[in-house]
């Protein structure tokens, strides 16, 4: 069996530390001055990218904190995302990397994070308003971030239905509220490209196989919106 080739492992806690977790070897840190939130939890978290893919990140993550005794929990949501990470009984905060695979650039997204995560046991939480919805969706998680002018929102969560039916619901739901689908949009079948004004509304669909009594559907939103005029440049 070939082993995968991780870079130099972080053993113990040192400088080269952020909120808990070790820096990502030869990543380039992305500064983001604004504000982000998970279900409306405030987190502390610090944005790295690499060359390296999701495989690699994720691996390395999970054998440093492992090698520093940790008990490591982890997650891959399909092939484009996943995170992994520790819970602090010191600070009583989840300190988590999130990785995210980025085709523009060819490698991932980092996010090394702390928060705490009481509030999102909260299971009354719902979609913010004015964004397409299914009946029935549940398990919600939503990050919102504010930087460099633009406001963002990562909305997930779990629709019962087929592909057809919940696109279908989508599709609707964006129409009943202003939405409309961006011209010229070719999106395939588990893709929904949506505009309302300034705003940006992209949606990808993928069956959740998890429950082979139910069938369901992955939704995963991005909104971006912009928060500034940028055609007004400072003096």
């Amino acid at each position: 069996m070939t082993m995968l080739g991780l870079p130099g492992l972080a053993g113990s806690a040192s400088a080269q530390d952020l909120l808990g977790l070790p820096a990502y070897p030869q990543s380039q840190r992305i500064r983001i001055n604004g504000q982000l939130s998970t279900n409306n939890v405030p987190i502390e978290a610090n944005t790295f990218n690499t060359t390296d893919d999701l495989r690699t990140v994720m691996a390395y993550y999970q054998k440093a904190l492992k090698k520093r005794g940790l008990k490591v929990v982890a997650h891959n949501f399909g092939l484009s995302k996943g995170y992994v990470g520790y819970f602090d009984a010191n600070s009583g905060t989840m300190r988590l990397a999130t990785v995210m695979s980025d085709p523009v650039n060819h490698g991932c997204m980092i996010i090394l994070s702390s928060m705490d995560p009481r509030p999102l046991l909260n299971t009354k939480l719902s979609l913010p308003e004015g964004l397409p919805t299914v009946p029935g969706a549940h398990n919600l998680v939503f990050n919102t971030s504010t930087e460099q002018g633009t406001s963002s929102q990562v909305v997930t969560y779990r629709a019962p239905g087929t592909m057809t039916t919940v696109r279908t619901a989508l599709l609707r739901s964006a129409n009943d509220i202003g939405w409309q689908p961006s011209k010229g949009d070719k999106s395939a079948t588990g893709g929904i490209n949506l505009r309302k004004s300034r705003s940006t509304c992209m949606i990808r669909l993928a069956e959740d196989n998890s429950n082979p009594q139910q069938a369901a559907v992955l939704v995963n939103m991005i909104v971006m919106t912009p928060t500034a005029d940028r055609s007004r440049s400072t003096r």
